[in-house]
């Protein structure tokens, strides 16, 4: 409603506009950042007298395969890994069923629940098992949000959209804490659906409790999922909301590169495409950086292909005031 979008864009206009990235990580894959992290806290962990040992907890949302929760387990961590798609996880058991590292299976907790901002609720979820899976009945590629559309969705439900049950990740992290479990590392990865997993982790956001979040920053999926991405006024609300968040709760945030899918042409494009992630990105003001990924697909740095529209994407890693305290590793270094 009108009165709705009022109310949004007034929240968004009158909270803290100073929100800003420190920079650009020299280490810009997400999955080299990842083990990063990982080895950074095996480090601890093996550096640790045994009686004082300091046992960390690495939370995953968004699996699709086991890879990375192994990672986590295979260097120490207790690792509690999410993956909402039946078929997705059903692969994921049998991969850890094979595991020959009995110590690191061990640390491994499966969740076949969505992160969300409830708990024990259902939200349906497309589960077809590939990379694309995601909360609803919407068309990625077209970017086409059918939640309005029962014929789209009947269509969807024939095919491999299922209910899922919901977690909030506060009800995860809280008893780690109580175990006196560091929480070193939270990833998240659930294709635009990120708005509300922030949502179900707002307590241990405010209270600092996660040393580094990792999530993809993906402004116009989550704006699909809000049905948001063809409004110009109110597209990027959810993204800004997101990381004023966790700047207000005191996190310092890190851009990482920019990416797109392969079937947007950088033929011939590369090296100016390098060139304005580099240059033109905005890194001090939250709502010019999300607008920055729409920007990119409707041709105002190069020419527009109008058969993609998937938009572009990057990763943010958050990390908690408290870490300043700590010793600075080589993970979090800007270019």
């Amino acid at each position: 409603t009108a009165n709705k979008k009022e109310s949004l864009l007034l929240s968004i206009s009158s909270s803290n506009s100073s929100g800003k990235f420190e920079g650009v990580l020299k280490n810009s894959n997400s999955d080299k950042l990842w083990l990063c992290l990982l080895d950074h806290y095996s480090t601890v962990i093996n550096n640790t007298k045994e009686e004082e040992a300091t046992k960390v907890a690495a939370i995953e949302v968004g699996m699709h395969r086991i890879l990375q929760c192994r990672q986590a387990a295979g260097r120490g961590l207790e690792a509690h890994c999410f993956e909402p798609s039946p078929v997705s996880y059903q692969r994921i058991t049998q991969s850890r069923r094979r595991m020959k590292d009995m110590v690191a299976k061990e640390r491994i907790h499966l969740y076949n629940l969505a992160a969300s901002s409830t708990t024990n609720d259902t939200v349906e979820f497309n589960s077809a098992g590939g990379t694309g899976d995601s909360v609803g009945a919407n068309d990625v590629w077209n970017m086409e949000n059918y939640s309005n559309n029962s014929t789209a969705i009947t269509k969807a439900k024939s095919a491999s959209l299922v209910k899922v049950q919901t977690i909030q990740l506060d009800d995860i992290v809280s008893p780690l804490l109580k175990e006196n479990k560091e929480i070193g590392i939270v990833k998240i990865d659930t294709q635009g659906y990120e708005p509300m997993v922030f949502e179900g982790l707002k307590k241990s956001i405010r209270e600092a409790s996660i040393q580094h979040i990792m999530f993809e920053y993906w402004p116009k999926g989550m704006d699909l999922l809000l049905n948001r991405h063809k409004d110009k006024d109110m597209r990027c609300l959810a993204s800004v909301e997101l990381l004023q968040m966790l700047y207000d709760a005191g996190y310092k945030l890190y851009a990482l590169g920019v990416a797109v899918h392969p079937h947007f042409n950088l033929q011939g494009k590369r090296g100016n495409f390098n060139k304005v992630i580099n240059t033109q990105r905005p890194l001090n003001n939250f709502m010019k950086n999300c607008q920055f990924y729409y920007h990119l697909e409707e041709g105002i740095y190069f020419s527009k292909q109008d058969d993609y529209k998937m938009g572009f994407w990057s990763d943010v890693l958050a990390v908690a005031p408290n870490q300043g305290k700590k010793t600075h590793h080589n993970c979090i270094e800007t270019r």
